[in-house]
Formats: structure tokens, C-alpha cells, sequence
């Protein structure tokens, strides 16, 4: 695994590189990252997304960015994903990750320093330099949330951010998959390394006497991928078209 591997010779960064920009990323992971090879028909995502670098500067010729929140529970991590739609394609540009993250150090998580307010920074330590590096604009645009966590909501708008629920219905997961699967291509960059995992983990579950697969999705595997669909809150069409509720 080259990402273990203090001493990986250069020659050796190039052909992975290369793997990365022209393999399927299972495919990719399996070689340079010891990952086992996924049954692409359960994959939820299987050949709608490819992982690869583009300009920092792309998404000023989208009409706006999009950022998505999904809160962590127990074990399960915090996520911000930041993304934008250019050309019926999704670009999914930074993520922040991370576990056991607490309530008044979010803005930290999302944000890092930047544009903190004086009491804010007077809480940031030295160490939170590499803890938290933040996602750019942040602050800036609107953020779309987890609405299952109303005060966690309220307490990050508290913290300057204008954050709100993305709305929720019976078969809003589907949907959210749905809408996924209708842009041309999903560009992951290579620094969204979990949103990337978790695109090749996501998954439908399979019967495990026959192998089928089932028309069920594992809620597993689907942080990241949950605050994408939070942030497309408003481009996904609830096929009902009645009946969505806000909490």
C-alpha cells in the first residue's frame, strides 16, 4: 500500500498516477490500495463516477457551489462535502471528515480560521491547524443538513454559518440515488479520498443464500454520499411530488 510506504520510489508514484486517471477507481484501489474488488452490480454508483483532478478555479464557471452536511452519530463521522454542477456533470471539489467531532468545534471543521470571528479564534489552538484545515466559502454559501438534528443545525448557524434542513421524504434515499445516477459523469477530486472509498463501498444489499442483488440500499458506507444528496437538496424531485415534511 504506496500510502504506508514512506520509501515509495518516484517511478512507482507515476504509474499510479497514470492508474489513477485511466483505471475504474475499483479497479485502481485494488491495486494500489490492497481494496477488495467490489461486485459492480450491488455498487450503487457502478460506472457513473470517476476520480480525478481538475482546476481549483472550475467552479467559478458553475452558476454556484453546493455544500451538503450529514452529522455523526456514535461512531459514525461528521461529514461537509462541497460540490457544483457544470455541464449536467457533478464535481465533487472538497470534503471535510472527520470523528467524534464536537458540537462547538464545527465551525472549526468546516471552515478551519477563515473568517472567524474574534471569540472564535481566541478558541483556536495551534494543534487545530492540521486538525481541522477546513473547506473554502464555506461560510460564504448556504449549507443543506441532516434535518433529523434541528438543534445541531441551530447551534452551527450560531457559529456563522447559514446552514438549514434539506427536506425529507419516504423514498428521498432512492430518489436522492436517483438523481445521482441522472448526471452525466460524477468527477470525484483525488483529495476527497473518503467521499472516493465510499463511492466504491456504497451499495445495494445482496440475498445471502442466492447472491441477488436486492432493490434495498445498506445504510453503510454513505456519510459523504448522504451530505451530497443533502447538498442537492432542491435538484432532486421527490417522485411523489406531494407529501415532503421538514423537521
Amino acid at each position: 500500500d504506496y500510502v504506508d510506504n514512506p520509501w515509495f520510489p518516484a517511478v512507482l508514484e507515476e504509474e499510479r498516477q497514470e492508474d489513477l486517471a485511466n483505471l475504474d477507481y475499483a479497479d485502481y484501489a485494488w491495486i494500489w490500495e490492497g481494496a477488495y474488488l467490489e461486485n459492480s452490480d450491488k455498487q450503487v454508483l457502478a460506472n457513473k463516477y470517476v476520480v480525478q483532478s481538475f482546476e481549483d478555479d472550475l467552479w467559478q464557471k458553475a452558476d454556484r457551489l453546493l455544500f451538503g452536511a450529514d452529522f455523526g452519530f456514535a461512531k459514525d463521522p461528521s461529514t461537509l462535502i462541497r460540490m457544483f454542477i457544470l455541464d449536467n456533470n457533478l464535481y465533487i471539489e472538497y470534503e471535510a471528515y472527520g470523528n467524534g467531532v464536537e458540537l462547538d468545534d464545527m465551525w472549526k471543521f468546516y471552515a478551519g480560521k477563515t473568517d472567524a470571528t474574534p471569540k472564535q479564534l481566541v478558541d483556536w489552538k495551534v494543534t487545530d491547524e492540521a486538525k481541522f484545515p477546513g473547506i473554502p466559502e464555506a461560510r460564504k454559501w448556504p449549507i443543506k443538513a441532516d434535518n433529523s438534528r434541528p438543534e445541531t443545525i441551530s447551534h452551527i448557524k450560531g457559529q456563522g454559518f447559514n446552514i438549514s434542513a434539506a427536506q425529507k421524504w419516504q423514498g428521498s434515499v432512492e430518489d436522492g440515488i436517483t438523481c445521482l445516477r441522472g448526471f452525466k459523469k460524477i468527477i470525484i477530486h483525488p483529495r476527497c479520498k473518503e467521499t472516493a472509498k465510499e463511492a466504491r463501498l456504497y451499495s445495494y444489499k445482496t440475498d445471502r443464500i442466492t447472491g441477488e442483488v436486492l432493490p434495498v440500499i445498506e445504510d453503510k458506507n454513505n456519510h459523504c454520499w448522504d451530505g451530497v444528496r443533502y447538498g442537492l437538496d432542491g435538484y432532486i424531485k421527490h417522485k411523489a411530488q406531494v407529501g415532503a415534511v421538514f423537521f
